[in-house]
């Protein structure tokens, strides 16, 4: 699903550095990688759907179940937001490292995956895979606990479809409250991730932004409220169809 879903999440990334989707879209396909560029980091994509649904899909229900119990038919809204929120925490923290090289790779830097923890490392130090660690965190708990539990809970709304579109309708609804509720974080970590530096007394410094709030307030003084939804058209594109496949075919399974 990666495969072809990468080409939006690079026009989000770019849009989220610039303007706009379309121009970003137009601009990867001008460059001089042409419609390579559309997918630029496409290894680290893949990469980064497995391992980190491995922790925010899996781990969900069993985190629910340590929360509420097997013997008690509904959870309560909140359980499910925490649950999520976990599960979330656990895969951003993890899976960090592969989220920087993929974010860099779709900005037109380094040759390729292993050469972008090549170059990480030795440039920056091998802490630097650890960048934005923070922000990471709190838009996969923003993330997963929306997507989570409005999937969870919208199951019950649609079970007169068939079940593959039963699925796939909730996943849509998902997906939709997934975006909404992270974009803004994935604007200021998009920056983090892209940003100049320079080392002074040894530490690494963003030339740009010095900490998560200090890109938060930047980006609000600077460019306004609205820049903090910009790539969101990209952002539902890539995410709204992984969801759909991936929750069709996790519930199909069942």
């Amino acid at each position: 699903m990666a495969v072809f879903t990468n080409p939006f999440d690079v026009a989000k990334v770019r849009m989220q550095l610039q303007r706009s989707c379309l121009s970003a879209l137009n601009l990867i396909s001008d460059a001089p990688q042409g419609l390579e560029g559309t997918q630029r980091g496409l290894t680290a994509a893949i990469i980064r759907e497995g391992s980190k649904n491995f922790f925010r899909i899996g781990l969900f229900e069993p985190v629910l179940d340590q929360l509420h119990g097997t013997e008690h038919k509904t959870a309560p809204v909140w359980k499910r937001l925490v649950a999520g929120g976990i599960s979330g925490a656990v895969g951003a923290m993890i899976c960090n490292p592969i989220e920087i090289v993929k974010t860099r790779l779709q900005g037109y830097k380094y040759k390729g995956f292993l050469d972008s923890f090549r170059v990480i490392t030795r440039q920056e130090g091998a802490s630097a895979l650890w960048l934005g660690t923070g922000i990471s965190t709190i838009r996969s708990i923003l993330a997963t606990s929306a997507n989570m539990t409005v999937n969870s809970i919208r199951q019950a709304d649609f079970l007169c479809l068939p079940s593959s579109h039963h699925y796939g309708v909730c996943a849509m609804f998902s997906g939709l409250a997934c975006v909404a509720a992270n974009n803004p974080a994935d604007v200021i970590r998009t920056r983090l991730y892209n940003q100049p530096f320079k080392i002074v007394n040894g530490k690494r410094v963003g030339e740009y932004y010095p900490s998560t709030l200090g890109c938060a307030m930047s980006i609000l003084r600077s460019e306004g409220p609205l820049a903090f939804w910009k790539g969101f058209t990209g952002h539902y594109l890539r995410t709204g169809p992984h969801y759909i496949v991936c929750f069709v075919f996790i519930g199909t399974q069942d």
